[in-house]
């Protein structure tokens, strides 16, 4: 659906970019996103894609949603429906800030693979964060954990300063946009030291997250 004059100029700092034409900004307005997880980085990233233009975003908990977050979201842009719950839907990108490598976690996101639902991942390593976007048979975050000398036993605990919402949102708006594509998109952003990088994430022969993927791709 064409934008409507108040569209155009509520997403009119963002419309002057080559990225963002009519034509990608109708997209994002037409796109789902399903955020799994809790946390000050999820709700960051919730609050960018909404001020995007994304047009919903669906938060998948195990904890309470702040009901502050979806008054934030809808004075942000009315344009953008945040919800939570079941989710039961079908969406066009995810993004996970669980810490969860359980089986039901690794099924969740071989299925989202196998749709080819564009699927980004955030870890959160004390004062630092890990964000990713995975595409099926590239290295997992098994794999990631592993080129940043972490175990997933690392993780439990580790503080949320929020500085993956923001990277994560970008990622799955460039996703959606279809930007980048070809890039290896794996980042590491370091708070306490200023750093930001790009990671390099080869395969790890012995991932056992990528061994519980192969064994999901048919099923999904």
């Amino acid at each position: 659906m064409p934008l409507t004059d108040a569209q155009v100029r509520r997403y009119s700092r963002q419309l002057v970019m080559k990225e963002f034409t009519g034509a990608g900004q109708e997209r994002l307005l037409a796109s789902r996103v399903l955020a799994y997880g809790s946390g000050t980085s999820l709700e960051l990233c919730v609050l960018y894609l909404a001020a995007a233009g994304v047009g919903a975003v669906h938060v998948s908990s195990q904890e309470r949603v702040a009901p502050a977050l979806f008054s934030r979201a809808a004075a942000l842009n009315p344009d953008c429906a945040v919800s939570t719950g079941a989710h039961g839907v079908r969406p066009d990108a995810a993004v996970d800030f669980a810490q969860d490598a359980s089986p039901a976690a690794v099924r969740q996101i071989a299925g989202a693979l196998a749709a080819g639902i564009p699927y980004v991942k955030a870890l959160h390593t004390g004062g630092a964060a890990a964000v990713m976007r995975w595409r099926h048979g590239a290295p997992c975050p098994g794999c990631l954990l592993n080129a940043l000398g972490y175990r997933q036993s690392d993780l439990i605990g580790a503080s949320d300063h929020g500085i993956a919402g923001p990277a994560a949102a970008a990622m799955v708006l460039t996703g959606l946009l279809g930007i980048d594509q070809g890039a290896h998109q794996a980042v590491l952003l370091d708070a306490p030291a200023g750093d930001y990088r790009e990671l390099d994430v080869p395969a790890f022969d012995g991932c056992v997250l990528c061994r519980e993927l192969d064994g999901g791709r048919g099923g999904a």
